[in-house]
């Protein structure tokens, strides 16, 4: 815990679906899912090769290589449209799609071939589209709770007020500590306060107070 005068360290001595991954998993863990026109490997010479199948037969490795984040939230809002779409339908829309959006296709091809992938990346694009972003479910991501903000006491403002007005002349984080030092009963009084308002971190009612007396001290001032 930082130290900002004795007192106030005495009276307190008591007291994370993510669109961004295309490097997923699809199934029972394998890493391989059927339905593809073709199966992706990786061969030692010529680098990642589609290797066409029926679409029964076929599995496919993990993607090695990532979109963009912004290229995944266009696709997926693609693949969300087209959602329930039959095959032929579904081909027909995303060649439409990919020609509406050459730049931005393009784009993430030359971003892809720079970072040395050799596979048929439309491919790529097409295989996320129809059997991965088409079939994720949309579940928002749980909000975090707000804490309920506490009031310093209407008393204890009255204190830090009194002390700053006839010391005004020190800095704030000089007038802080010796503040602390100066008040350790109202302190440990307004600790109180805070601990049965649910603030139970040390560290956080130290920043607490602090924060409180520097916004006094910076209302004060423009009165004087």
């Amino acid at each position: 815990m930082r130290q900002y005068g004795s007192g106030i360290c005495e009276s307190l001595s008591g007291l994370n679906p993510d669109y961004s991954r295309t490097d997923y998993d699809r199934t029972d863990g394998s890493g391989y899912e059927s339905g593809y026109d073709g199966a992706l490997y990786r061969d030692s010479s010529q680098g990642l090769v589609i290797d066409s199948k029926p679409e029964s037969e076929c599995t496919v490795p993990i993607f090695r290589y990532k979109f963009d984040a912004e290229f995944i939230e266009e696709l997926s809002i693609f693949s969300k449209v087209h959602q329930y779409d039959e095959r032929k339908k579904f081909k027909e829309n995303w060649e439409l799609w990919i020609s509406e959006n050459r730049d931005m296709v393009q784009s993430e091809i030359n971003r892809l071939q720079n970072l040395n992938y050799e596979g048929d990346i439309l491919d790529k694009m097409f295989k996320s589209a129809r059997y991965y972003f088409r079939k994720k479910d949309d579940i928002p991501k749980p909000q975090k709770e707000r804490k309920v903000y506490v009031n310093c006491t209407k008393d204890f403002l009255k204190i830090i007020d009194e002390f700053i007005i006839v010391n005004l002349d020190y800095k704030p984080s000089d007038g802080f500590t010796e503040f602390c030092k100066t008040h350790i009963s109202d302190l440990k009084m307004e600790i109180t306060h805070l601990l049965k308002n649910q603030m139970f971190d040390s560290n956080e009612i130290m920043e607490k107070v602090k924060k409180t007396y520097k916004n006094r001290y910076f209302i004060i001032q423009k009165q004087f």
